[in-house]
C-alpha cells in the first residue's frame, strides 16, 4: 500500500464566514421530538383558556368585525391589502400578511365567532415556541436544556398574553413566526459554510415578517449578533450579505413611520421632546422588571403624568447607561451569551421604546413578545450549566426556583387571560388600575350599551364625562341608553351636548332622531335623520327610520318607499326594511310591489307572519281570494290574528 505523506500537505485555508468549532455540551439530552412535543404542549396548556374569549372593542372591530376586506374575501381585496399607499391604512399600519391571515380565518369560519381567531393565535404561539426551541438549540450547539428552558419561558410568560389572547394582535404572533424561521434558516446557512438556499430563504422570511408587522425590521441586527456569537469574521463577504437586509429594513421602517403618521399615531401623547430620553429609559427599566415580576399587568399603561415629569424618571437614564455598559463589559470580557442576550433584547425592543412617542402608553406588554427571547436565552444557558454540574452548590435551589417560576408564570398567565374575556372585563380593570384613561370609559360604556346594560352604561359614561367633558362619544353612548330606557327628553339634551362638541358626528343626529320619533315629534325627527344622511349617505338605518316616520306620520308613502328601497341597496336582507316596504306599498295602493316585497320577506324568514299578512292583504285588494286565503291561514298559523275577520269572507267567496 502506498504511504501518503501528510507532513507537507497544504492546509485548506479557512473560508471567510465559515462556522467556528463550538464545544458540544454532553449534559441533559432527550430525543428532539420529545422536546418539541413538550414545549408545544406547554404553550397550548398555557393559552388554552384564551380560545373561549370573545372579541374586544379595541381594534377587533377595525381588524375583524367591520373589516369588509376580510369579510368579502376576494382577489380584489387581497390586492388592496398589499397596496403600499392606500387612501387609508388599516389602524395606521401596513401589515398585509396579517390582514391576509385574518381574511383566511374569515373565509373559513366567518367573523361572528371569536374562537377560530383565538385558536389560530394560540396555534401560532405554540409553533413559535417550537421555533424558539429550535433556534436556541441550534444557536447554542447542544445545550438542549437551555433551549427547552428558553422555549418554556417564552411559552408561558404573562407578558405574552396580550400578544396571543388579543385577536387583533395577530400581527405579533405572525411576524415572530416568520422572524424565528428566518433566524433558523440563517443558522443553517452559517453551518453550511457557503452560500446556499438558506440565505435566500432567510431573506424571503424576513420580508414576510416585515409584511406582518413593522417591528420585524430589527432582524438584520440580530443576524449580526448571531455572526458575533458564532465567531464569524466581519469581512467583506459578511458585510455584503447583510446589505440587502439593511436596505429592506430601512424601506419597511420608513413605510411604517409614514403609515403611522397618516393615522396621527405618532406623537399622539403631549410629551416634550426633551423628556423622551427619560421616558424611553423608564420603559426599558419597566420591561426588565416585568421579566422577573410580571404583576400589575393591564391593557393600557399610560404616562403617569401630564406636564411635569416625576423625579423618579431621571435616574432611569442611568439605568439605560448601565445596561449599555453591561453589554460593553460582556463584549470586552468575551461573555458571549450575555452580550448576545442583552443586545438581542434592546435591539428588538428599541423601536417601541418611547424615544419616539407613539400613542398614550408609556409601555405595552405585547412589545416584549420577541425581545424577551434574548433574556430567556441567558436564563436557559445558566440553568443548563448549573443543572449539568451535579456538584454545584446552587443546583437544588436553581431547580426549585425554576419550578416555582414556571408554576407562577402559568397561574399568572391564566389569570391574565381572564381579563381578556370580553370588553367588560378588559376595560373594567383599566378603570380600576388607571381611572384617568378616558378611552376605557368610552369603550366600556359602548360595550354596556350594546349588551343592554343601560343603567351601568350611563354610570360609566358619566364617570368619563367628569374626566373629559369634551368627549362626544361619551354623550353618544349615554344618550343612546337614556333613549332605550324611555328617557327621551333627557337623551335629546345629552345628545345635543355631543353635537355641540362634534357637529359633524353622524351617530349623534341619528340617535337624536330616534328620541324625537319616540316623543311623536316627526318634524324634528326628520330633521335629525336628514342631517344624519347628509353626513353619511350610506347609513342604512337612517333610511329605515326616516322612511318609517314618512310613512306613519307624514303619510308620504312614495317618499317612504324610496327610503326603504335605498335601505335595501345597502342591506338587501334587512327583513324589517322589506316588511316596511311591503306595508307601505300596500298603503300606497301599489299591490304588485307589496306582493313582490312580501314574497321576498317570506323567502328570507318563512316563519315571520308579517310577509304572509301583507301579501294576503294585497291579494284581497286584487280580489285573488284563493291566494289571500292561503296566506291568511298561514299568517294565523304563525300567530297573527289581524285577518280573523277576513278569512270567513274569503272562504265564503270561494264556495
Amino acid at each position: 500500500m502506498k504511504k501518503v505523506n501528510t507532513k507537507n500537505k497544504k492546509q485548506r485555508p479557512k473560508k471567510s464566514g465559515s462556522k467556528p468549532k463550538i464545544k458540544q455540551n454532553s449534559g441533559f439530552q432527550i430525543l428532539p421530538m420529545y422536546a418539541i412535543g413538550f414545549v408545544f404542549a406547554i404553550a397550548l396548556i398555557a393559552f388554552f383558556p384564551s380560545i373561549f374569549n370573545e372579541f374586544v372593542d379595541w381594534d377587533d372591530p377595525f381588524y375583524i368585525k367591520n373589516n369588509d376586506r376580510i369579510k368579502e374575501f376576494s382577489i380584489g381585496n387581497i390586492i388592496a391589502m398589499f397596496n403600499l399607499f392606500p387612501e387609508k391604512y388599516l389602524v395606521s399600519n401596513y401589515h398585509p400578511l396579517t390582514e391576509l391571515s385574518l381574511g383566511i380565518n374569515s373565509w373559513i369560519s366567518g367573523t361572528e365567532r371569536a374562537t377560530p381567531f383565538h385558536l389560530t393565535n394560540m396555534l401560532l404561539h405554540a409553533f413559535n415556541t417550537v421555533f424558539v426551541f429550535l433556534f436556541a438549540q441550534r444557536l447554542l450547539k447542544g445545550y438542549q436544556l437551555a433551549a427547552i428552558v428558553t422555549a418554556v419561558l417564552f411559552a408561558i410568560h404573562p407578558m405574552h398574553v396580550e400578544s396571543v389572547a388579543w385577536a387583533s394582535e395577530r400581527k405579533d404572533v405572525l411576524h415572530v413566526f416568520f422572524y424565528l424561521l428566518a433566524l433558523i434558516q440563517y443558522l443553517k446557512y452559517i453551518d453550511s459554510g457557503r452560500f446556499t438556499k438558506h440565505l435566500i430563504f432567510t431573506m424571503i422570511l424576513f420580508v414576510c415578517a416585515c409584511l406582518s408587522k413593522a417591528q420585524a425590521v430589527t432582524l438584520p441586527l440580530v443576524l449580526v449578533l448571531i455572526d458575533y456569537y458564532r465567531g464569524r469574521t466581519f469581512d467583506t463577504k459578511v458585510i455584503t450579505e447583510k446589505a440587502p437586509f439593511f436596505i429592506l429594513s430601512l424601506l419597511f421602517g420608513v413605510l411604517a413611520i409614514y403609515a403611522q403618521s397618516q393615522g396621527n399615531a405618532v406623537s399622539s401623547a403631549s410629551i416634550p421632546t426633551w423628556h423622551r430620553p427619560f421616558t424611553g429609559s423608564m420603559a426599558l427599566i419597566i420591561y426588565l422588571g416585568k421579566l422577573v415580576l410580571p404583576t400589575g399587568l393591564c391593557a393600557i399603561h399610560p404616562y403617569p403624568y401630564s406636564r411635569t415629569m416625576p423625579a423618579y424618571f431621571y435616574p432611569a437614564l442611568l439605568g439605560l447607561i448601565g445596561y449599555l455598559y453591561a453589554i460593553y463589559y460582556s463584549y470586552k470580557n468575551d461573555k458571549k451569551i450575555w452580550c448576545l442576550g442583552l443586545t438581542f433584547f434592546i435591539a428588538t425592543i428599541f423601536p417601541v421604546l418611547q424615544f419616539l412617542t407613539v400613542g398614550i402608553a408609556l409601555w405595552a406588554e405585547r412589545y416584549t413578545y420577541l425581545p424577551y427571547v434574548g433574556l430567556f436565552l441567558i436564563i436557559g444557558y445558566y440553568f443548563n450549566t448549573i443543572f449539568n454540574d451535579k456538584s454545584h452548590k446552587f443546583r437544588t435551589p436553581a431547580i426549585g426556583l425554576m419550578g416555582m417560576a414556571v408554576l407562577g408564570c402559568l397561574l399568572l398567565t391564566w389569570n391574565r387571560i381572564s381579563y381578556w374575556e370580553n370588553s367588560k372585563t378588559l376595560w373594567t380593570q383599566v378603570i380600576e388600575k388607571h381611572p384617568k384613561v378616558v378611552s376605557s370609559y368610552v369603550n366600556l360604556s359602548l360595550y354596556l350599551s350594546d349588551n343592554q346594560e343601560y343603567q351601568e352604561c350611563i354610570r360609566i359614561a358619566n364617570g368619563g364625562i367628569q374626566l373629559a367633558p369634551d368627549k362626544a362619544k361619551l354623550y353618544s353612548n349615554k344618550g343612546f341608553c337614556e333613549h332605550k330606557l324611555g328617557q327621551n327628553s333627557q337623551a335629546i339634551q345629552t345628545l345635543k351636548k355631543g353635537i355641540q362638541i362634534e357637529p359633524d358626528k353622524q351617530d349623534l343626529y341619528f340617535m337624536t332622531g330616534l328620541a324625537y320619533s319616540d316623543l311623536k315629534d316627526p318634524e324634528n325627527a326628520l330633521r335629525m335623520f336628514n342631517k344624519s344622511l347628509e353626513l353619511e349617505p350610506e347609513h342604512a338605518n337612517s333610511y329605515l327610520k326616516r322612511g318609517t316616520v314618512l310613512s306613519n306620520s307624514r303619510k308620504d308613502y312614495k317618499a317612504a318607499i324610496r327610503d326603504f328601497e335605498k335601505l335595501l341597496e345597502y342591506e338587501p336582507n334587512n327583513i324589517v326594511g322589506i316588511n316596511n316596504l311591503a306595508l307601505t306599498s300596500f298603503k300606497d295602493g301599489n299591490f304588485d310591489l307589496c306582493i313582490e316585497s312580501a314574497s321576498r320577506a317570506i323567502k328570507l324568514a318563512p316563519n315571520n307572519h308579517k310577509g304572509f299578512l301583507y301579501r294576503a292583504m294585497a291579494y284581497d285588494s286584487k280580489k285573488d281570494y284563493r291566494k289571500a286565503l292561503t296566506d291568511g291561514r298561514k299568517a294565523k298559523q304563525l300567530g297573527s290574528n289581524s285577518l280573523n275577520s277576513f278569512i270567513p269572507k274569503w272562504e265564503a267567496a270561494l264556495k
